[in-house]
């Protein structure tokens, strides 16, 4: 699970540098750029009734909604509509409570939008352009779940090769330790494989 969401992760920074460089240059690549925006409303709409379960206590909804940019991402393009059209039908049905959650009609309209502007693959309105601002913004949120997620729970899951296999450790750790420069000293792969890979 802490792979998945690592690369996850990864998949959409790569996504979202190579959209904002496309900003610079005057390009939308509009497929590229709907498929993002319908994956970020989606969260949007899902964390919305993901908190509104956990708080009615309704755990197969709060399981369901439990969604991230990157997993709609890394859908087929085929999949998405009626993927994010099933999100879109639990938030209408439960609009009236998702107002505590910022969800309002406005809100739930522009998702409509977007989802018919994705499946449908219109020309995408100016106003829909995703700006320079909100991919550096994304970009660093990103990296400090991923941070998150390597300090957290991936520095406590390398702890049980620091007996068994010291010397993969020490070189993971020395990977961990960024100098002032923010130039990483080496990569585990250049210098040891995975100790739990057979010989």
């Amino acid at each position: 699970m802490l792979f998945y969401e690592l690369s996850g992760i990864g998949e959409e920074l790569e996504l979202r540098i190579g959209l904002q460089n496309a900003n610079i240059k005057g390009t939308t690549e509009e497929k590229k750029v709907l498929k993002l925006m319908v994956s970020e409303e989606t969260e949007t709409m899902a964390s919305a009734l993901y908190s509104f379960a956990r708080k009615s206590n309704n755990i197969p909804l709060a399981t369901e909604m439990d969604i991230k940019t990157y997993q709609v991402l890394r859908l087929k393009d085929v999949i998405i509509g009626p993927f994010v059209t099933k999100v879109y039908n639990t938030a209408k049905d439960n609009l009236a409570a998702l107002s505590n959650y910022g969800i309002t009609q406005s809100k739930l309209d522009a998702y409509q939008l977007t989802i018919e502007n994705f499946s449908k693959k219109r020309q995408m309105p100016k106003t829909g352009i995703i700006s320079k601002h909100s991919h550096t913004v994304a970009i660093d949120l990103l990296c400090k779940s991923a941070r998150n997620l390597m300090d957290e729970i991936l520095d406590k899951l390398m702890l049980q090769f620091k007996k068994t296999q010291p010397e993969f450790y020490l070189i993971y750790e020395s990977t961990r330790k960024i100098d002032k420069t923010g130039a990483r000293k080496a990569t585990v792969s250049d210098n040891v494989s995975d100790p739990s890979s057979p010989a």
